[in-house]
């Protein structure tokens, strides 16, 4: 069972400022002597040391705990960035809370206060909208960097990756000796995320494709949109032979239509999307996926909290807002499946 630092000063009937001098690394500052420290380490290794986290954070005048607002937890490649976000922290000595807004301007409004409230250090936000993003700006005080979306409000900082780039990539090897017509089924274009990625298809697309190819616009990102968008499409079509879906959830969409249909597609239909995960490579046609880099994101979007958090103890916070910048990642084209 652990020590509080009252145990271990009165183990070794030190005063209980001693030991907390050792514990931060200051003995030889004090000028504690080498066995006095070396007695007071050995013995939190074998019992360890119990904190007392609330009146370290009332005389430090932080938490050592960030927090994390993402819209959907059963978006896959925010269940896996929070994941990898977690883990950073841990190995930082911070804690994380996370909450889902469920794509609600209200709840990601609510969210904010009550991380607030708990006294979070600094805040991490992938934001619904324009306008949810300008309501954290305004009612923050404390460090945010925002992440995988950037509206245009201004210079914030920000960690996103180039989905304009991995669209143009992606059509560029979907369409390589294709000779079928091109179907881009794409989620809800008020998110930039989403429309950078259409953009990047179609500026390939402008370049290089001779024939024209269809978008088919869906109204939100969930598996059901892209399962109706599907549904609407093969009232008129058949199963598209080089289908392009805007993320994971839609293109899981448009797999079910298909089967609800007892339609099977073509063999050698190719697939493409974006962010990657496990069980695409189940799927017996060629995929082309686009994955972010969610290392690199979390490991730039807390050097951004980092500093922040240190210029924070130095001077007032709105100073540092004059260095805010975005950081744009190079997502990683994968080809899965190669017929």
């Amino acid at each position: 069972m652990g020590k509080t630092v009252a145990d271990i000063a009165q183990e070794f009937n030190l005063s209980i400022t001693t030991v907390r001098f050792i514990i931060g690394g200051n003995a030889q500052r004090y000028r504690i002597s080498a066995k006095t420290e070396k007695k007071v380490k050995d013995y939190i290794e074998k019992h360890g040391l119990i904190v007392n986290h609330a009146a370290r954070s009332l005389k430090l005048k932080k938490t050592e705990t960030l927090g994390i607002i993402i819209p959907r937890l059963s978006n896959p490649f925010f269940a896996r960035l929070i994941e990898t976000f977690e883990a950073h922290c841990r190995s930082l000595g911070y804690q994380l809370i996370f909450s889902c807004s469920q794509n609600n301007d209200k709840e990601e409004a609510n969210l904010i206060r009550m991380m607030l409230s708990r006294g979070v250090d600094g805040l991490f936000i992938a934001c619904n909208s324009k306008e949810s993003q300008q309501y954290a700006i305004q009612s923050v005080s404390k460090p945010i960097v925002f992440i995988d979306r950037d509206f245009g409000i201004g210079k914030l900082n920000s960690v996103i990756t180039d989905n304009f780039g991995g669209g143009y990539q992606l059509a560029q090897a979907i369409l390589k000796d294709n000779e079928h017509e091109l179907i881009v089924f794409i989620g809800d274009e008020s998110l930039p995320t989403i429309a950078s990625r259409l953009a990047g298809i179609e500026k390939y697309c402008s370049e290089h494709l001779k024939k024209s190819f269809k978008v088919i616009k869906l109204k939100g990102n969930s598996a059901e949109y892209g399962q109706k968008g599907m549904q609407t499409y093969l009232k008129k079509n058949s199963l598209p032979r080089c289908m392009v879906t805007s993320s994971l959830n839609i293109l899981e969409g448009c797999l079910y239509a298909a089967k609800n249909a007892k339609l099977v597609f073509n063999e050698r239909a190719i697939f493409g999307t974006f962010d990657y995960h496990p069980m695409l490579e189940f799927l017996n046609n060629e995929l082309w996926v686009v994955e972010q880099n969610r290392q690199e994101l979390v490991q730039v979007a807390f050097e951004m909290m980092m500093n922040m958090l240190q210029s924070n103890q130095d001077e007032d916070i709105s100073s540092t807002l004059q260095n805010n910048k975005t950081f744009s990642s190079n997502p990683c084209l994968i080809n899965l499946n190669h017929k």
